[in-house]
């Protein structure tokens, strides 16, 4: 089953900047900010993939770079895959999952406010008001360099 969602994600973004990394029995896609929006949308609505189940976003901090895991489940299909985009600290800012999941809204939300990641498109996202945060609150306490 894992290798043909690995193969029909392979064929088609062949040569759009997409790697396959089978790491401890997880499926995990390294994909290019530029292409993210487009292998998201077709994770979904690719009818023998069925990724219709936003499980998480998930934030890491390396310091030198920023790692956004987008971790996707297929109920009809029983798999599951990773896809992680990683992002300069200069550009701190990607396209929006928010209209294909509704969950992901409330995720990139929260990655913003901790991390400083804008999500381009999310309209809950606005720079002036916090979610988590109290509204006085300064900068972005999950990056290591607020430590």
């Amino acid at each position: 089953m894992k290798a043909e969602v690995a193969e029909c994600l392979l064929h088609k973004f062949s040569g759009k900047n997409v790697e396959h990394i089978r790491l401890n029995g997880i499926e995990l896609f390294k994909v290019g900010k530029e292409k993210i929006k487009d292998f998201l949308l077709f994770c979904k609505s690719e009818e023998s993939l069925d990724f219709s189940f936003f499980e998480n976003l998930v934030c890491t901090d390396r310091k030198s770079t920023m790692e956004l895991t987008y971790q996707l489940l297929s109920l009809g299909h029983r798999h599951r895959i990773n896809v992680r985009v990683v992002l300069s600290p200069d550009e701190l800012s990607l396209a929006s999952a928010d209209q294909m999941w509704r969950a992901a809204g409330l995720c990139e939300l929260e990655i913003f406010e901790l991390f400083g990641v804008n999500f381009e498109g999310n309209a809950k996202i606005k720079a002036s008001e916090h979610f988590l945060l109290s509204k006085d609150w300064q900068g972005f306490p999950m990056r290591r360099t607020q430590t």
